[in-house]
């Protein structure tokens, strides 16, 4: 990861790189602790580079033109049950959007989250275009 005055560039899997703005990154901050510090943007990094499922949608106007794109990146960090024996899979999401201004992919959001394995990706929008 390297830092600029405004951004944090990060290496992704898929692009050359992702960006997040140190903005967004402190708006995100209080909502989502994990991504706190130098480990949380590690773990930022390492989710785009390691990747474990890679999923991608675009939003569309009511003409069907593509308005915006976006890729989310999975890392799986852990598989547990629960009381009643159902599987429950933790792991990180990375959102990554496309700039069309600056014609760079950036970092919307990431957090970790837990669900379960069924309900990891929302197969009525994404569509899996990586998946180890």
């Amino acid at each position: 990861m390297k830092e600029d005055e405004h951004v944090y560039i990060f290496v992704c899997f898929r692009y050359n790189s992702a960006i997040l703005r140190k903005e967004n990154y402190k708006k995100h901050e209080p909502y989502h602790e994990e991504i706190r510090g130098p480990k949380g943007l590690a773990a930022i990094e390492d989710t785009l580079t390691n990747p474990d499922v890679v999923t991608a949608y675009s939003d569309k106007n009511a003409l069907g033109q593509v308005i915006k794109k976006t890729e989310v990146f999975y890392k799986k960090l852990a598989k547990r049950k629960t009381i009643v024996g159902k599987p429950i899979l933790d792991y990180w999401k990375a959102i990554i959007v496309w700039n069309e201004y600056f014609k760079q992919w950036e970092v919307a959001t990431a957090f970790i989250k837990s669900t379960p394995p069924y309900a990891m990706i929302n197969n009525r929008i994404e569509s899996v275009v990586y998946k180890r």
